[in-house]
């Protein structure tokens, strides 16, 4: 299992754990791990502004539901 509650891809949001979820912003290294990819893959979508984030004085921040809500409008179909 890893930190974010899952140990198969993404975490699946209840209402129970809804207002949990974004009660920590997280940095580009715990984004970088929750999507499995690198680090700088995350640099690179924020400097093309292609996934949302905040800036907390000079650092990257994500909230987690937008993280989430941005992945779910970048899902494609199955067919």
């Amino acid at each position: 299992m890893n930190d974010f509650g899952s140990s198969k891809g993404l975490v699946v949001i209840t209402a129970d754990i809804a207002p949990f979820i974004d009660s920590q912003l997280w940095s580009i290294k715990r984004l970088a791990e929750y999507l499995d990819v690198p680090v700088p893959t995350i640099r690179y979508w924020c400097y093309k502004r292609q996934i949302p984030f905040v800036k907390v004085g000079r650092h990257v921040r994500f909230k987690p539901s937008d993280v989430l809500k941005w992945l779910s409008e970048k899902s494609c179909e199955s067919r």
